[in-house]
């Protein structure tokens, strides 16, 4: 059972958004699901399942297969989707996969592993097989390969802080940070 655990957490990425208010944590994992579906060509459902966490900073993704959670985490950092939106977002963002996880995933894990299970069930789409490969050797043309190493973890001297104020945990997003902003920019 334990070697069946491990198996089924390789296929789990835990996004961790330090510091993040739940309710922009809840409008990353709109923007990370964008993401999975435009430039990974993936479908919720059938290559993905997303959620987030009820106590921690996370929005956890199940994937129906060890290659794309190890794409996925290799490359999401690299992802631009031109708006400049999720750019941003992907500053704070620190990716976590298996005997990684933050000590706040262990409430998910279990329902997170039955995701696994049940999306290993679904027909593979070569949509998202295509994509994901493509991507795997540097050829897509929509997502430019990344490194999730590269972004060092949050720090309040980091990039991150620059678009995130945290008066006490209640952050709030920098009006030019578009998608997590919780503030009109007014002029």
């Amino acid at each position: 059972r334990l070697r069946e655990a491990a198996g089924k957490d390789a296929m789990i990425l835990e996004l961790l958004f330090r510091g993040v208010d739940r309710r922009n944590v809840f409008k990353a994992s709109i923007a990370i699901n964008e993401i999975l579906t435009d430039q990974y060509q993936m479908l919720e459902g059938i290559d993905f399942k997303l959620k987030v966490a009820k106590t921690a900073s996370s929005v956890f993704v199940a994937f129906r297969s060890i290659e794309f959670a190890q794409i996925v985490e290799q490359t999401i950092k690299g992802v631009g989707l031109g708006t400049g939106h999720h750019l941003s977002m992907l500053e704070c963002l620190q990716v976590h996969s298996a005997f990684d996880f933050s000590a706040d995933a262990e409430d998910s894990l279990l329902s997170l592993r039955q995701d696994v299970q049940n999306l290993q069930r679904k027909q593979a789409r070569t949509e998202s097989e295509r994509a994901v490969q493509a991507i795997a050797k540097g050829g897509g043309n929509k997502v430019p390969r990344g490194n999730a190493d590269a972004v060092p973890p949050t720090t309040p001297t980091n990039a991150c802080s620059r678009g995130w104020h945290n008066p006490r945990h209640g952050v709030v997003a920098d009006p030019g940070h578009g998608v997590l902003g919780t503030k009109d920019s007014g002029p």
